[in-house]
C-alpha cells in the first residue's frame, strides 16, 4: 500500500482525537489503516496492535462478519480483499463489535469513501457512536422487570411461608448477578449470624456465627448503604480475613434495617471476580432485593409478634376465666364491654354474646351514662387514673348484687387504651359487716347514753370539789374525765361508721369553699396544736376553692388530719397546709415530720380500727375509726383521700374535692 495513504489515514484519526466518536480508517482491502484515541478505548486496543490487520478478523464480532463482508462487497472490497472499482455513496448501520478482551460492543457506524486523482477509491473513512450503553439500559429494565415480576409472583403466593419467601429472593438474586452465594445475616454487636442462605453445597449452615470484623459484611454496615468488591485480591481489601479464609474474590452488600432498626445485611459472593465491574445497575438492584427481603422480615416478626401476643392473650384470657374475681374491659369511647371473663358472666346471668353488645352502665342501675362518663372523667383527671369504689351489679334476672370495684384506665404502648374492670362480689363481706355493725351499733347505743351521764357527773363533781380535793384526788377526777371523753369519742364514731354502712348518715351537699374551710378547721385547731408545741404554716397561691360539699362533714375529715398531724409531729415541729387546683379539683395536703408510716400498715391505714403501732391508742389516744371515716366521707363527696409517707420524712395527707362545676356521680 502507498505510503502516502497510511499517512494521510493516520491524519484523519489524529484530526478526531478530540471527538467523542470512534474513528477508524480502512483501506480498500479492509485492512485497518488507524484508529483515534476514542476507538481505542471502546475496543480495548492498542493503535500498534492491531495495524495493518484485517478488521473483519480482528475487531468485528465472529456472528457479525457476515454482516460486514457484505458491506464491503457493496463498497467494492471482494471477498479475496481486493476492490473491483465501483462506485458507492456514505452509508451507515450498525455492528456489534469486537473487544480485546472478546467482549462486545454495539457502534453505530457512518462511512465515507476517499478517492484518488483518478477516481479510485483508497480509503474507507468509518465514524462510529458507542450505543453499548443504550443497548445495556434497555438489558437492564428488561432484567430489572423481570426481577419485579418474580419478585410479585413470590410474594403473592400466600401459600408460601415467609422464610420461604426469603429463599426464593435470595435464589433470584443469585441468578441475577450470577454469583454462587447469597446470605440474610443478622448482626447484633460484633455477632454475625448466618440467617437465611443460598449456596452450593459445604457453605455455611443456617445459624452459623462468624465475628463481623471477619466479614466483608463490617465494610458494609461502615458504607451504610450499598458496598461491592470486584475483585478483592487486586483491591485495597485483599488482606482482609474474609479474603485469607474463604477467598471470596467478589461481593456485593447492603444493610437491612427493620422497624427503624439495623438488622443485618444482605450479600452476594463468589470466589471468581466479576466478569464485568459492578455498575450502577447492578446497585440499583441489590436496593430493589434488600427493600423486598426487609420487608418480608419485618412482615415474619409482625406476625411471630401477633401469633405470641395471641398466644399470651389466649393464655391470659384462660387465666382470667379461671379467677373467682369478674373481670370486665370496657371501649372508652363507645363504653361497649370488649371483654368478660367467665366469672363476670355467671355473676350477671348474661352470655358473652349479650355482653359484647351492652355497656358497662347496663349492669349498673345507681348510674346513667351522663353520671358513669362523669366518674370516668374524673379519674382520667388524677395521676393515677384508678378508682376503687362500692356499687351494685344489676343481673339478668333483676337481683341486685353488691360489688366492690377497681377500676383502671390502661394505655399499652402497642395496643389500644381501655378500662379494666376488677370486680368482687361483697355479698358475703356485707352481711358480716352488718352483723358486726348491728352488734357494735347495739352496744354502743346502750353505753352511749350512760356514758355521757358518767361524763357530766364527773364533770360536776371536779367543778363542784376542785377547791377542796387534794391534788392527788383532783388528779385521779381529770384522768377519769379525760377517759371518759375519750370513750363517748370513741362511741361517736363507732356510731358514725354505723351510719355510714347503714347508708343513713346525712350529707348535705352544696356550694362551699374549701378555702375557708381550712382557714376555719386550722383556727380551732390553734389550741390543739400549742398544747402539741407544734406550730402551723398554711400554703396557698389561690384565695377561693369553691367545691360542692357538705362544709359539717369536710370540716370533720379536716380536724382529723390535723389532729393526726399533731400527736405525731415532734415538740417544735412544723405542720404545714398547703391548698392548690389540679386538673382534678383542689387539692389539701397537711405535712407533718413525725416517723412516716411503716411499709407493712401502708395497705391497712384506712382500715377500721387501724393503728400502726397497738401503743398508739395509748401514747396518742384515737380509736383507730377516724381515717376510715375521713375515707367514708370523701367517697360520698366523689372525691379522694390519700397520703405520701417516704421511710423517715414524715407524713403527708391530702384530699382532693372536684370542682363546683363537676356535677357528682355516685360512687
Amino acid at each position: 500500500m502507498p505510503g502516502n495513504n497510511k499517512k494521510r489515514g493516520r491524519y484523519y484519526a489524529r484530526f478526531h482525537d478530540l471527538s467523542d466518536a470512534l474513528m477508524i480508517v480502512l483501506d480498500i482491502e479492509g485492512t485497518l489503516i488507524s484508529l483515534n484515541r476514542k476507538a481505542c478505548e471502546i475496543l480495548g486496543f492498542e493503535e500498534d496492535e492491531i495495524i495493518g490487520k484485517s478488521a473483519i478478523d480482528t475487531i468485528i464480532a465472529e456472528d457479525q462478519r457476515p454482516r460486514a463482508q457484505r458491506y464491503f462487497t457493496a463498497v467494492g472490497i471482494k471477498a479475496d480483499g481486493r476492490h473491483d472499482g465501483t462506485e458507492v455513496s456514505s452509508s451507515a448501520f450498525e455492528l456489534a463489535m469486537r473487544t480485546r478482551t472478546g467482549g462486545r460492543r454495539a457502534v453505530a457506524w457512518k462511512t465515507s469513501c476517499e478517492k484518488n486523482k483518478r477516481g479510485n477509491i483508497t480509503e474507507i473513512l468509518c465514524w462510529g457512536a458507542d450505543l453499548t450503553e443504550h443497548d445495556q439500559d434497555g438489558a437492564w429494565i428488561q432484567t430489572y422487570s423481570n426481577v419485579l415480576d418474580t419478585l410479585h409472583t413470590i410474594t403473592a403466593d400466600t401459600e408460601r411461608s415467609s422464610e420461604n419467601r426469603i429463599q426464593n429472593i435470595l435464589e433470584l438474586g443469585r441468578k441475577t448477578f450470577s454469583m454462587r452465594l447469597a446470605i440474610v445475616s443478622r448482626i447484633e454487636g460484633q455477632r454475625y449470624t448466618v440467617e437465611h442462605i443460598s449456596a452450593p453445597e459445604g457453605a455455611p449452615e443456617p445459624g452459623a456465627v462468624f465475628d463481623l470484623g471477619e466479614t466483608y459484611c463490617v465494610h458494609t454496615l461502615r458504607a451504610d448503604g450499598p458496598r461491592y468488591f470486584d475483585h478483592a485480591g487486586r483491591s485495597e481489601i485483599r488482606d482482609h480475613p474474609c479474603y485469607r479464609t474463604f477467598g471470596l474474590e467478589s461481593y456485593i452488600g447492603i444493610p437491612l434495617v427493620v422497624a427503624g432498626k439495623r438488622y443485618g445485611t444482605l450479600n452476594f459472593s463468589d470466589n471468581l471476580p466479576r466478569s464485568r465491574p459492578f455498575n450502577a445497575y447492578d446497585i440499583a438492584l441489590i436496593r430493589l432485593l434488600g427493600d423486598w427481603v426487609q420487608n418480608q422480615i419485618s412482615q415474619e416478626i409482625t406476625q411471630s409478634t401477633l401469633r405470641t401476643m395471641n398466644q399470651n392473650l389466649t393464655h391470659f384470657k384462660n387465666v382470667l376465666d379461671c379467677t373467682l374475681d369478674c373481670v370486665f374491659m370496657f371501649d372508652p369511647e363507645s363504653l361497649r364491654f370488649t371483654y368478660v371473663n367467665n366469672g363476670a358472666v355467671k355473676q350477671v346471668g348474661y352470655s358473652q354474646e349479650e355482653m359484647m353488645s351492652m355497656t358497662a352502665y347496663d349492669i349498673k342501675p345507681d348510674f346513667s351514662e351522663n353520671t358513669f362518663r362523669q366518674m370516668l372523667a374524673f379519674i382520667m383527671a388524677k395521676e393515677n387514673r384508678k378508682k376503687t369504689f362500692e356499687t351494685v351489679h344489676l343481673t339478668r334476672d333483676g337481683s341486685r348484687i353488691p360489688v366492690e370495684i377497681f377500676l383502671q384506665y390502661v394505655e399499652p404502648e402497642n395496643g389500644s387504651a381501655r378500662w379494666v374492670a376488677i370486680v368482687r362480689d361483697i355479698t358475703e363481706r356485707k352481711k358480716i359487716d352488718r352483723m358486726k355493725t348491728e352488734f357494735v351499733s347495739t352496744v354502743s347505743h346502750e353505753l352511749r347514753t350512760p356514758m355521757t351521764s358518767i361524763n357530766g357527773a364527773i364533770g360536776l363533781l371536779s367543778n363542784a370539789f376542785d377547791y377542796t380535793l387534794s391534788e392527788e384526788a383532783l388528779t385521779l377526777f381529770q384522768l377519769t374525765q379525760r377517759n371518759s371523753a375519750r370513750l363517748v369519742r370513741l362511741l361517736d364514731d363507732v356510731l358514725d361508721i354505723e351510719k355510714i354502712e347503714a347508708g343513713k348518715m346525712e350529707f348535705h351537699l352544696g356550694g362551699t369553699d374549701l378555702y375557708a374551710l381550712a382557714m376555719r378547721a386550722m383556727e380551732e385547731a390553734c389550741v390543739l396544736a400549742n398544747s402539741y408545741g407544734v406550730s402551723l404554716i398554711f400554703n396557698t397561691r389561690i384565695d377561693n376553692a369553691p367545691v360542692h360539699a357538705d362544709p359539717d362533714r369536710i370540716h370533720q375529715v379536716l380536724a382529723n388530719l390535723l389532729s393526726n398531724a399533731f400527736k405525731f409531729s415532734p415538740k417544735g415541729g412544723n405542720i404545714t397546709v398547703e391548698l392548690n387546683r389540679s386538673p382534678a379539683g383542689y387539692r389539701l395536703s397537711i405535712s407533718d415530720h413525725g416517723p412516716g408510716i411503716p411499709d407493712t400498715f401502708h395497705d391497712k391505714i384506712f382500715g377500721k380500727f387501724a393503728q400502726a403501732d397497738p401503743s398508739d391508742a395509748r401514747n396518742h389516744g384515737g380509736s383507730g375509726l377516724g381515717l376510715s371515716i375521713c375515707k367514708a366521707i370523701m367517697e360520698n363527696h366523689d372525691g379522694e383521700i390519700g397520703y405520701t409517707s417516704p421511710p423517715g420524712c414524715g407524713a403527708t395527707f391530702f384530699i382532693t374535692l372536684p370542682h363546683a362545676d363537676m356535677a357528682q356521680a355516685p360512687c
